[in-house]
């Protein structure tokens, strides 16, 4: 792309509150107003916000190794650790190579066995011309898939705990709040802390578990049997998968159903080719290459709403991004 204008929002104070606030509505409105490159100034941070695509390539495939995550990306560290969201370089290279066996073709199916009879499970629930809370339904779901792919547990009794915990640290770092030092006297503190500590007690109370029953099947023992993660690493990973995989998909999820639910065309087709494929019976992962126009959907709500809509960077030295220099420090996202 050429050279990039850069819009210039003023106000450190107006930009924090309103970012605090409205995180997406107030991205969104700057962007219309400035243009594909937007500078503000949040708390002692000076932000680029990049919106044109060749911009975004060349962030992150063009300068990749001259930037590290940005600043709020690295204060979720308080609750997922090190784990393969937030670990960098050689770490995040090991990490993800031990982990990658979790996600072998077998594996891949079990977890598509889990996720289809959850679901099967979750729906007998249902009673036609009911009103009900889809994202609590799909929130419920995804918790339960999550805890038994990757802990290999009923989620039971830890539901409560877990989706208390999750609503809490959720809160806490959807906002400018995320910066704010875990050690201040604050109320929000003191729950996230709490949150926190729930989490590390079923997290390291299933890792004593399976270091005791071996291989089960589920991420936890693949993890394990990669014999170089000491429980710090285990907890971290685990947390992080769990977190990435609970909110998120039943985020895209919901969306999904409802772009169908506003589209009846489309809904139509994507079952015509569910019967067709299926035949009634249940889904297995060898079917999903299969269901080309449900993928399609899937990815076309992913596109308009993203569960993650906005990656952070910070770079490490001075550099150039659409025409734009950008000095040492600067947030990019």
């Amino acid at each position: 792309m050429a050279e990039a204008h850069v819009g210039k929002v003023p106000g450190v104070v107006r930009s924090t509150a309103s970012m605090a606030r409205e995180p997406l509505a107030f991205l969104t409105r700057i962007s219309k107003q400035h243009g594909d490159v937007v500078r503000f100034r949040l708390l002692t941070h000076e932000v680029y916000l990049f919106n044109h695509p060749d911009a975004i390539e060349e962030l992150v495939i063009g300068h990749k190794d001259l930037l590290i995550k940005d600043w709020l990306t690295r204060e979720l560290s308080l609750v997922l650790g090190n784990g393969l969201l937030l670990s960098q370089g050689a770490l995040w290279k090991r990490q993800r190579k031990m982990i990658q066996p979790g996600f072998h073709r077998d594996r891949i199916a079990k977890y598509g066995d889990v996720m289809v009879r959850y679901t099967e499970r979750s729906l007998e629930k249902w009673i036609d011309g009911e009103v009900r809370d889809l994202h609590l339904d799909l929130m419920h779901l995804t918790l339960d898939i999550v805890a038994q792919t990757l802990f290999g547990v009923e989620v039971g009794d830890y539901s409560k705990r877990l989706e208390e915990a999750s609503a809490v640290l959720s809160a806490r770092f959807a906002g400018v709040e995320g910066v704010l030092p875990i050690n201040l006297p604050l109320p929000v503190n003191r729950r996230a802390k709490q949150a926190i500590a729930v989490l590390d007690e079923i997290t390291y109370g299933i890792i004593r578990e399976r270091r005791a029953t071996g291989d089960t099947g589920d991420l936890i023992s693949m993890m394990l049997g990669a014999g170089d993660m000491d429980d710090r690493q285990l907890r971290d990973e685990a947390i992080t998968l769990l977190v990435a995989g609970h909110e998120t998909t039943a985020v895209s999820l919901g969306w999904t159903l409802y772009l169908l639910s506003r589209h009846p065309e489309i809904a139509a087709k994507l079952r015509a080719e569910v019967d067709e494929v299926l035949g009634g019976r249940s889904a297995t992962s060898d079917d999903v290459p299969k269901l080309r126009f449900t993928d399609w959907c899937v990815r076309e709500s992913m596109r308009l709403y993203p569960p993650a809509w906005a990656i952070g960077r910070e770079a490490l030295e001075p550099i150039e991004i659409a025409g734009v220099p950008l000095k040492k420090g600067a947030q990019i996202w």
